[in-house]
């Protein structure tokens, strides 16, 4: 947790029982502290204390000024084969006002078999009775509470035909997706924080840089780029616009999102869409993995009438009308 203002109190709450912090006596239910701008605090558990196994899944970080939060572990393992996927796990959080319910995953180029669960999300709620929707099924996989997470697992994927598989992820309520990940050839994972699928998402994204370049590694690397956009929408990657083999690919239980996987992209990426677009790479080499996901979170639309209570978002132009 990093303090972004001087005098900011942060108030860490509501993790598992018997959780045990390795700079901490004893097991607190609450702990609250005060950091400057620029200073930092980390909460870090050993596995050896069962109740760190997912015990810091679910708690709850509140801070009176804006703070940035990377949450994750290091040498976890996530995988349902024993001693498989062993790696750093983190990624940055966002607040809760940033959260949404509707997603999309995109399976990425991991070779390790299903039953090892390598690649699919975890889910938590932020409020009482989330239910958890996958695909194109009215009923839901699951319904849990505030805190409580729920694990996608890679059975979940269906292939869309060209070996491309992905995964469309809608909730009752507002929640956390992370997305988790396997590399080619490599028992070892990752995750992403995944954005929730709005209209107001960005139309480009120009920052996807050096994707294909490592400081101490030289050889090939296998990567691949996976975009989800708005169905019927007009897209180029660096000028180009992909081929009918990259995609679009449907989302099943959704006609307003589709995806497109990329392979053997390299260098600098430039991703334009006319309409909302999110997009990640991920890949490595035989002896480790990476990746990322570019997404931007645009101010919300203001409401430019107000006359009743419920108004909705006309997402070409930004305006509510009631």
């Amino acid at each position: 947790m990093l303090a972004t203002e001087d005098n900011t109190t942060v108030t860490v709450s509501s993790y598992g029982t018997g959780v045990e912090f390795i700079n901490l006596t004893g097991t607190p239910n609450l702990i609250t502290f005060i950091l400057n701008k620029g200073q930092s605090y980390i909460l870090a558990g050993k596995a050896s204390v069962l109740a760190n196994h997912d015990g810091f899944i679910g708690a709850k970080i509140v801070a009176d000024k804006p703070i940035s939060i990377t949450n994750g572990n290091a040498n976890g393992y996530y995988a349902t084969a024993t001693g498989v996927g062993s790696d750093l796990i983190l990624d940055q959080s966002v607040p809760t006002n940033r959260l949404g319910s509707e997603f999309a995953m995109v399976r990425s180029l991991s070779t390790s078999p299903i039953a090892y669960n390598m690649e699919g999300g975890i889910i938590i709620a932020s409020e009482d009775n989330t239910q958890i929707f996958l695909n194109n099924n009215p009923t839901p996989v699951a319904t849990i509470n505030d805190g409580e997470y729920y694990r996608i697992l890679t059975s979940a994927y269906i292939n869309q035909g060209q070996g491309h598989s992905n995964v469309f992820v809608k909730t009752s309520k507002n929640v956390y997706l992370y997305q988790l990940l396997g590399v080619v050839g490599v028992n070892t994972g990752g995750y992403n924080y995944i954005p929730p699928l709005n209209c107001y998402l960005p139309k480009t994204i120009d920052e996807v840089g050096l994707i294909n370049e490592l400081p101490t590694y030289t050889g090939n690397i296998n990567l691949k780029l996976n975009i989800i956009t708005e169905a019927g929408a007009s897209i180029t990657v660096n000028g180009i616009t992909p081929t009918p083999a990259q995609g679009p690919f449907s989302l099943s239980g959704t006609t307003q999102w589709v995806t497109y996987a990329l392979q053997g992209v390299t260098g600098n990426l430039t991703i334009n869409s006319n309409r909302a677009v999110t997009a990640g790479i991920n890949g490595g080499y035989p002896n480790a993995g990476y990746g990322g996901y570019f997404a931007g979170f645009s101010s919300l639309p203001a409401i430019t009438k107000v006359d009743g209570r419920v108004c909705s978002w006309d997402c070409s132009s930004y305006t509510a009308y009631l």
